[in-house]
């Protein structure tokens, strides 16, 4: 004889689906909170930097004296992709070196399309350098001071920004009253005051006392 499943037979099972899928969605709301965050981050960043830098064609010296071309990149910041030399030297010897690519722009003036997209891509790779020098610690530095910190990497690139010992040592304890005095005893501040100026500003602004990040170490 068959035996007939009664409806109170299924309950366990219903169970099992209804928290399944409520911990699918609260996995979900958190990646999707995370993703909105980074999303902020770049978008305020990449605003500040249309605004404040504007749109140059041709390379010129900047107030580091670093070649830079576009929305104040720093044509010596890093080295392009292979993707990114094809598309904005297109049929050139991958890879170029400064003055190569300064000649060809000086000839060939970079056009403002290729400007957006080479200042959406340094944002994007200045973030994951910062993922890479802060690790998991990165998920926890305040949005807010993102931007400034993205800022200075975008600017300096990631060799020299790793030079601010003392700033990032201050960052990793969110210790950011810290990090913009050390933004105001470098040479950047000296060489670019109303840049670094605002940096040291937006680092220690309504800071709170210092939290240091779990598990941190500082180098």
């Amino acid at each position: 004889m068959i035996k007939q499943n009664r409806p109170e037979d299924f309950i366990p099972i219903l169970v099992i689906i209804f928290v399944s899928l409520l911990i699918i969605g609260i996995v979900s709301m958190f990646v999707f909170v995370a993703e909105g965050n980074n999303m902020s981050t770049e978008g305020t960043l990449l605003k500040q930097l249309r605004m404040e830098e504007g749109y140059r064609d041709m390379p010129y010296r900047d107030s580091l004296n670093n070649l830079t071309i576009g929305y104040g990149w720093n044509i010596g910041s890093r080295n392009l992709s292979r993707e990114e030399h094809i598309r904005l030297f297109p049929g050139k010897p991958y890879p170029l070196n400064i003055n190569q690519m300064s000649d060809i722009w000086r000839t060939t003036p970079l056009t403002q399309s290729d400007a957006e997209y080479l200042l959406e891509t340094s944002v994007l790779i200045a973030e994951g350098d910062a993922r890479e020098l802060f690790g998991e610690d990165w998920s926890n530095i305040p949005s807010q001071k993102k931007v400034p910190i993205l800022d200075m990497i975008f600017n300096l690139g990631l060799p020299k920004f790793k030079k601010f010992k003392k700033c990032i040592a201050a960052i990793r304890k969110h210790d950011f009253k810290e990090a913009a005095k050390q933004v105001r005893n470098s040479l950047a501040y000296v060489q670019a005051k109303s840049r670094y100026e605002r940096i040291a500003k937006e680092l220690e602004k309504d800071d709170k006392t210092a939290t240091p990040i779990s598990g941190t170490r500082t180098k």
